[in-house]
């Protein structure tokens, strides 16, 4: 079972602390931009109105949201190793090989794509 459980994401194979783990990820996921959107545009309020002493702009703070909210995105998509799990990487390679080899041989790239032109008894009707 935990074979499966690295290929397929079944959720009855999971066990119930695996599950609260990913919900947990799935929740930081969503909000951590956003955090990041609102850190980013407090951070310029108190850096205008506390160091810099200076009125408070928009004009400042929403471009500073916006990175913030590109940098919290950014660092959301990097959340590789946020759940521990073991991994067999002999399974892990072996599928991905499969799917690549699967990827190209639809695409007509691969060694196994066979094609009408491969066929004996193909006789095109083209007249050159």
């Amino acid at each position: 079972m935990s074979d499966l459980k690295q290929l397929f994401h079944a959720p009855e194979v999971l066990s119930d602390a695996d599950l609260v783990s990913i919900r947990r990820k799935l929740r930081l996921q969503h909000y951590a931009p956003f955090y990041c959107a609102a850190f980013a545009g407090f951070g310029t309020y108190v850096i205008d109105e506390a160091v810099l002493r200076r009125r408070y702009s928009l004009g400042r703070a929403g471009p500073a949201a916006v990175a913030g909210f590109f940098i919290g995105a950014y660092g959301v998509m990097n959340f590789a190793k946020s759940i521990p799990r073991d991994i067999d990487r002999d399974i892990i390679l072996a599928h991905d090989k499969r799917y690549l080899q699967k990827a190209i041989n639809a695409s007509g790239l691969g060694d196994a794509y066979v094609s009408a032109g491969h066929n004996e008894d193909y006789m095109p009707n083209k007249p050159f």
